[in-house]
């Protein structure tokens, strides 16, 4: 009778085990979303390391990187800069948009015509790559250093590539003053 009952015992531990893994696997695919349960967003690398960037400061980033690239001229995705290397109002190059789909799961369903071609997603790609250099190349952690210092750096990264800024390589000298003239321009705004 004691063997009977310790099996069955140890097959209702077994089952309940068994129904709390159920459980916890359940609650990764269902999450609640007002009172009720939705399918949970597949995780991709990018969705569990979200840009910490505010609309603010891309805005100011993108001011000034078109400022620098194009004087502040709203020139399409498709624009090729004289040199052949980059593209539209921001100076976006092929090579950093293949960073961005090789690094980016939600983003490497894209080929570079398309970033080339579609103005939204030339921004979404730009935004993403401002991220990509700052953060993974660069290591830093942005998200609660002044603009101005953001900028510094991301001018200078932009343009040289990560490599050659990591290196401690100058850049040129009217490109500083121009990413000089833009902080006091946007400062004496505020």
């Amino acid at each position: 009778m004691n063997l009977a009952h310790g099996l069955r015992a140890k097959e209702k531990a077994q089952i309940l085990i068994t129904e709390l893994l159920i459980l916890c696997m359940v609650s990764l695919i269902f999450v609640r979303d007002n009172g009720g349960f939705v399918m949970a967003p597949p995780k991709t690398q990018d969705s569990q390391t979200l840009i910490p960037m505010s609309r603010e400061l891309w805005q100011y980033l993108r001011t000034g990187l078109n400022y620098l690239e194009t004087s502040g001229k709203d020139y399409p995705p498709g624009f090729m800069h004289p040199g052949g290397k980059a593209y539209g109002a921001l100076g976006l190059s092929q090579v950093a948009v293949m960073d961005v789909i090789k690094n980016s799961p939600s983003l490497s369903r894209f080929i570079a015509e398309d970033v080339f071609t579609k103005r939204e997603l030339y921004e979404e790609f730009a935004k993403s790559y401002v991220d990509l250099l700052l953060r993974h190349y660069l290591g830093m952690d942005y998200s609660n250093m002044p603009q101005e210092q953001v900028f510094t750096v991301l001018q200078r990264a932009w343009f040289q590539g990560p490599g050659l800024y990591k290196k401690g390589s100058q850049p040129l000298l009217s490109r500083e003053e121009r990413a000089r003239e833009y902080i006091l321009r946007e400062t004496r705004l505020f």
